[in-house]
């Protein structure tokens, strides 16, 4: 078989005989040798870079289906994840998210939701925990463990944590509730009552009123009765206190506010009988006093004996002051046949009377020649002193 001739510069197919080439009109190489080898390196140097560039397309090409095959594969289990997580199921969820990761490596938003929902998984079971906790009313460790939980996912935001933060809110005030209503079956006195009213404030549960109600009735009951005793003993002020501290708590409070009006009137009534009582204890004092300054003595006898030139003159007084009287003086005079022979002091004794005491008083005149017996004595006045 002959070999086939080429033009050197066009490539096309050339006859022997020919010398110059029918395409392009160049003249042809008189060595036919030169013919052949010159139409195969130049179909071979345009060959090759052609299939070279359809062999990389056709990489790319398949490289670009197979790399957008994994994308909406990862996105379609992102997205099943997703749904398993916001209906609970961390644990599918997770294994969701670990596919769509081997699927496409380079995923952040798979990646940070695979380190929330390792987070969720260990919440999850911490609940469980919580439950049991709760059960044997270990209120206080079950709300650390919450606590726990709340800071654990403190730095996650978005569906998922809004759905896992409404889960622990609930489980919060569901322990919150169940603690309060423990505490509330004991014997607890008016300041634990106010502690245990600040817990349930914070439950934001509507059945929280309830009990929250039920807290203050018992705050109202410790009130009242602290109020009414300080009533009895008069301490207003006091009571009044109580009665406003009451109030702090329980501010719309029929019968706290009709036990303060109560005490603001009893407070009025016993000030004003005060101020009766004293006005009256002025005038018993007033009168007293005149009568102790002016008619603390009553002269129950006073006699006159005569023996020979001697005059003896004896008398009884009593107190009829309300206080202790001293240094009592008794004034009087002698008369014989209604002439005044002398006049003379005379201190009783004892030196202190107390009220209702008696007292006595003698004294003897010396050298005193009566002619009859006609002889009387006369008091004519008494002084004392009052402590």
């Amino acid at each position: 078989m002959f070999p086939l001739h080429y033009c050197p510069y066009c490539g096309s197919l050339v006859i022997e005989e020919e010398k110059y080439c029918m395409k392009c009109g160049k003249e042809l190489p008189s060595d036919f040798d030169e013919r052949v080898t010159s139409s195969k390196s130049k179909w071979k140097w345009w060959k090759y870079p052609i299939i070279i560039s359809l062999v990389i397309a056709l990489f790319i090409t398949v490289l670009f289906v197979r790399t957008q095959q994994q994308e909406n594969d990862a996105q379609e289990l992102y997205q099943q994840a997703e749904e398993m997580a916001l209906i609970g199921d961390y644990q599918t969820s997770k294994e969701y998210i670990e596919q769509a990761l081997d699927h496409k490596n380079n995923f952040p938003t798979a990646k940070a939701v695979l380190d929330f929902l390792k987070i969720a998984i260990e919440s999850k079971n911490t609940i469980n925990d919580i439950d049991a906790l709760a059960k044997n009313q270990n209120y206080e460790e079950a709300l650390d463990k919450l606590t726990a939980i709340e800071n654990n996912i403190s730095g996650f935001k978005g569906d998922l944590i809004n759905k896992l933060n409404t889960t622990v809110s609930d489980y919060r005030n569901n322990i919150l509730y169940q603690q309060a209503e423990h505490k509330l079956t004991n014997d607890l006195s008016k300041d634990e009552l106010k502690e245990l009213l600040w817990e349930v404030e914070e439950i934001t549960d509507e059945k929280a009123e309830v009990i929250k109600e039920a807290i203050q009735e018992k705050i109202v009951a410790h009130t009242s009765n602290h109020a009414t005793e300080l009533l009895k003993e008069n301490q207003f002020n006091q009571a009044m206190l109580v009665v406003e501290d009451g109030l702090i708590y329980a501010e719309e409070s029929e019968q706290l506010q009709s036990l303060k009006t109560t005490v603001e009137k009893e407070k009025i009534a016993f000030e004003t009988a005060q101020e009766e009582r004293i006005e009256q204890a002025l005038t018993i004092y007033e009168q007293e006093d005149e009568i102790n300054r002016n008619q603390a003595v009553e002269v129950l006898n006073v006699n006159a004996s005569v023996s020979t030139n001697e005059i003896t003159v004896t008398g009884e007084i009593k107190s009829v002051a309300t206080v202790p009287i001293n240094s009592i003086l008794v004034s009087y005079q002698l008369k014989n046949n209604d002439t005044q022979i002398l006049e003379n002091d005379v201190y009783v004794f004892p030196e202190t009377l107390y009220p209702d005491e008696k007292g006595k008083f003698e004294f003897t005149h010396f050298n005193k020649e009566i002619k009859n017996n006609d002889l009387t004595a006369e008091v004519t006045k008494i002084t004392w002193f009052i402590d």
